[in-house]
């Protein structure tokens, strides 16, 4: 759920910035850049809160697996998204597109 929340509101303030006449390559890194810190403080606060019961016999290896996911799916969404995207829409830096 987080993960998927993450990248729709990435894209989405991507897709928000050029509409409001960023070239494409500028939207892209600027949305990354904004929503970086949200983003990471958001994965920081769920991964934090799973370690309580990361002690715990039986609810332990579910913690530690749920904070890999949040970490590793973070990582992907601030690097992988914004390249996919790229990748998935031909955006070049603006030096590169004239």
């Amino acid at each position: 759920g987080i993960l998927i929340r993450n990248s729709i509101i990435l894209v989405h303030e991507i897709e928000e910035l050029q509409h409001r006449g960023r070239e494409r390559w500028q939207a892209v890194f600027e949305a990354t850049d904004s929503r970086a810190r949200p983003i990471l403080l958001t994965a920081a606060a769920a991964s934090l809160a799973l370690i309580p019961i990361s002690r715990q016999v039986f609810w332990g290896p579910m913690a530690y697996a749920m904070m890999g996911g949040i970490i590793v799916g973070t990582l992907l969404t601030l690097l992988f998204v914004p390249a996919l995207y790229c990748v998935v829409f031909g955006v070049k830096p603006a030096s590169e597109a004239a």
